[in-house]
């Protein structure tokens, strides 16, 4: 997907899905000489990094979501499915309460992504273009 086309936070959502997605897949082997734009540890820092400002974007996003669930007039929005006992305003509280907990997570998670890019900023890959490590 284009991001040029997302024109809806559902759409952005599933292109951020996707995108993880593919990152998981073009990173199961390690950088290698011959792999565009994953050759070298360079490469890894710069994903390292772009994975820091991901961690950091999203607890904003969580937050604007969770203000949205929270606006006046919420509960009158909303409707609760089923015969829950539990009143709009409750499963209301549960899931901003859970959005905050995530956007923290989230942000402990940017301050570690931020530690291994800046460790692993210091490395060079010994004898030109190879995996790191062993």
């Amino acid at each position: 997907m284009h991001l040029a086309a997302v024109s809806t936070p559902v759409g952005a959502a599933r292109a951020a899905v996707d995108a993880v997605g593919l990152l998981g897949a073009l990173t199961v082997e390690p950088p290698a000489a011959g792999m565009p734009g994953w050759d070298d540890v360079t490469d890894l820092t710069r994903a390292l990094g772009h994975l820091r400002v991901l961690a950091e974007r999203l607890p904003e996003v969580l937050a604007q979501l969770a203000r949205h669930l929270e606006a006046p007039g919420g509960g009158d929005l909303y409707g609760v499915a089923g015969n829950s006992p539990v009143p709009v305003e409750g499963v209301v509280a549960t899931a901003t309460t859970a959005l905050d907990a995530a956007g923290g997570l989230l942000g402990q998670a940017a301050h570690e992504l931020a530690t291994a890019q800046g460790a692993v900023a210091g490395l060079y890959t010994v004898g030109g273009i190879g995996p790191v490590g062993p």
